[in-house]
């Protein structure tokens, strides 16, 4: 007996190959749609995460510069204090 032949013709198969590579190109573009979703809610948040948190709330940037620079000079006041200080060490 003859061992049994594919029947298929090669057109057949080139087009099912070609099937299935248009399906994972939609497969892909769902993904790039996915994580374009994903980004742009990160951002959404961390926009909106630094402007209303805390004492932040409800304030204008000016009175958020305002405050900031004050804690600043704050801090760098007592640095300098500190610096100036004789230290303990020192007096030997």
């Amino acid at each position: 007996m003859l061992p049994s032949v594919n029947k298929r013709s090669s057109v057949s198969n080139h087009s099912h190959i070609h099937r299935d590579s248009v399906q994972s190109a939609t497969i892909g573009g769902n993904q790039r749609e996915l994580a374009r979703q994903k980004n742009q809610k990160k951002l959404e948040k961390q926009k909106s995460s630094s402007k209303d948190k805390g004492e932040n709330r409800g304030k204008k940037l000016d009175d958020r510069r305002h405050r900031d620079a004050e804690v600043m000079r704050l801090k760098q006041q007592k640095a300098n204090e500190k610096k100036n200080e004789p230290s303990a060490g020192a007096s030997k």
